[in-house]
């Protein structure tokens, strides 16, 4: 660890051994590094002498896997600006299917059954009655994720996603049932404007 980093952990240390020293908290050795946080008035009442650092040291250590995924994943929606406005129908599904499989690592991908987002048009689709312009992705959840917040965030995150990158195309996303494989499809279908 750099000098610099060192002098982090061991203010951010400081902070919290005064803390449990005036709380009486058995001491634990901390490593010189933020371990755990619980309640820190010390670090609340010098929370204007931290830098940034230090405020990104404590943050980094508070944040879960799943925390830190959702977040990038909200900021790559939120600031994506190269976007697919193309009357193309082949280009389109194309981008889509790599938009989709690109955020198959963030958030709530965990929770779908598939590796990947499964494409149907009105050729090929046996689950949907797709009509020319149409087209569907889908994918699977199990049916106790249904309600799940983190997975109904995701998708409803995705749908606004996609409504934005092109004003050719509606976008609409559902749950759909599949009592054959006990599963809920998740499926977004486009439909390709009339006055596209």
């Amino acid at each position: 660890m750099n000098t610099y980093k060192q002098t982090i952990a061991n203010r951010v240390d400081n902070y919290i051994n005064q803390h449990n020293a005036y709380y009486n908290v058995p001491k634990v050795a901390t490593g010189g590094s933020v371990n755990e946080i619980t309640h820190m008035p010390s670090l609340l009442n010098n929370y204007d002498n931290l830098s940034r650092d230090e405020k990104l040291a404590i943050l980094s250590n508070t944040l879960t896997d799943r925390d830190l995924d959702s977040y990038v994943f909200s900021h790559i929606l939120d600031n994506m600006t190269e976007f697919a406005n193309t009357d193309n129908m082949t280009d389109y599904v194309m981008y889509v299917n790599n938009i989709f499989n690109q955020l198959m690592r963030y958030n709530a991908c965990e929770y779908l059954e598939d590796k990947q987002w499964i494409y149907h048009n009105v050729a090929t689709s046996k689950r949907y009655e797709l009509r020319d312009g149409e087209f569907v992705f889908d994918n699977s959840i199990k049916p106790s994720l249904k309600y799940d917040r983190t997975v109904y965030k995701y998708m409803m995150r995705m749908l606004e996603f996609l409504r934005k990158i092109n004003d050719k195309y509606s976008v609409s996303m559902k749950y759909i049932e599949d009592s054959d494989f006990v599963i809920i499809w998740v499926a977004f279908t486009f439909k390709q404007k009339a006055d596209a």
